[in-house]
């Protein structure tokens, strides 16, 4: 299925995903171990971490649980990830993680009080995510330590029945998060931003999503956005109400081929404060 029309105009939000609760729970499904592994290296107990952009604070979580008794603090712009973040940790028994509602563009934290600022999928929507890297310089001790993990869109595939369908989908959102500001391939820039916000001692990790694996969390998530969508993408991309629906058909069927894969890229990087 192809598709035609214009570019779309820029919105309000930069966040391509919110109110999408299927995509809220596949960004959840990510762990320290399998999803954040070159920060994971590095916590020790005591630590104090700034997880910025934490959704609903399954990474959070997992920092607070490998750093306690250190102090965790979870920030994201969404009320109700950050309410879904506090049912996890008092539901996980954790005592040293706390969560603020905040736009990472306005957030003023005190100088010199973390050891490790944390992010991950949330630079690729930002309109000026060197401001939010500076933030974090700002935020952290001499020596520490500056994880980012962030979307490189060009080099997304899939196979399986229909899986033309949903990269097209895919893209569909990405065109969304560009339009809005953001930059769904700034992976491939994300060591340049991390030396010039004056970070030093890079390093940087291409590879795949392990959360973006999940082939029928994929689906799901590509499915709600597209019936969330419906009236709105017609405008701005010129596809029909029907060739939604027809999307949707076909993505259900990828989603449960035992033959499908769902690839998509990233890059990690690591720095460290002077």
């Amino acid at each position: 299925m192809s598709m035609q029309g214009t570019t779309p105009k820029a919105l309000g939000s930069n966040y391509v995903f919110t109110g999408s609760a299927h995509a809220r729970d596949l960004f959840n499904q990510r762990t320290v171990e399998e999803d954040a592994p070159l920060v994971a290296q590095h916590l020790r107990p005591g630590m104090r971490v700034v997880d910025f952009g934490c959704g609903a604070g399954s990474l959070t979580c997992g920092f607070a649980r490998m750093t306690a008794p250190g102090d965790v603090l979870g920030v994201d712009m969404s009320a109700d990830a950050i309410g879904r973040a506090h049912a996890l940790a008092e539901q996980s028994g954790l005592a040293n993680v706390r969560f603020l509602v905040a736009d990472i563009n306005e957030l003023d934290l005190a100088p010199e009080c973390f050891d490790v600022a944390h992010f991950s999928g949330v630079l690729m929507y930002l309109s000026e995510p060197l401001h939010a890297l500076q933030l974090a310089f700002r935020s952290l001790k001499s020596g520490g330590l500056i994880a980012a993990c962030e979307s490189h869109r060009a080099g997304d595939w899939a196979a399986g029945p229909n899986a033309d369908s949903v990269m097209l989908v895919a893209r569909l959102f990405h065109d969304e998060n560009k339009a809005r500001g953001g930059d769904p391939l700034i992976g491939g820039r994300l060591r340049a931003l991390v030396r010039e916000a004056g970070f030093e001692r890079v390093v940087s990790k291409p590879g795949y999503s392990a959360a973006h694996s999940d082939v029928q969390s994929v689906g799901a998530a590509l499915r709600g956005l597209l019936s969330k969508n419906l009236e709105s993408l017609p405008s701005r991309h010129g596809i029909t109400e029907e060739q939604c629906k027809q999307l949707i058909d076909e993505i259900s069927i990828w989603a449960e081929s035992e033959d499908s894969i769902s690839a998509f890229a990233q890059c990690a990087v690591t720095g460290w404060k002077p």
